[in-house]
């Protein structure tokens, strides 16, 4: 079964999702290369995170199997 695995990615990508926010000062900071690559992560995080939640919301409404 893919959810437990699918529950781990989705913290991680929250988790650094978190960490990302937080750091954005220190990217304003040192210019506009840090600024958007930082900008291109938050939009990849972001995509993925939903991508996760969908995942999630699909195995969720599916009928288990039925081994026989």
């Amino acid at each position: 079964m893919p959810g437990p695995f699918l529950i781990v990615g989705l913290i991680a990508a929250i988790r650094r999702l978190l960490v990302l926010t937080a750091e954005f000062a220190r990217f304003l900071e040192k210019g506009d290369g840090a600024l958007t690559g930082a900008m291109l992560e938050l939009g990849l995080l972001t995509v993925m995170i939903v991508a996760l939640v969908g995942s999630l919301v699909i195995l969720r409404q599916r009928p288990p199997r039925v081994n026989g």
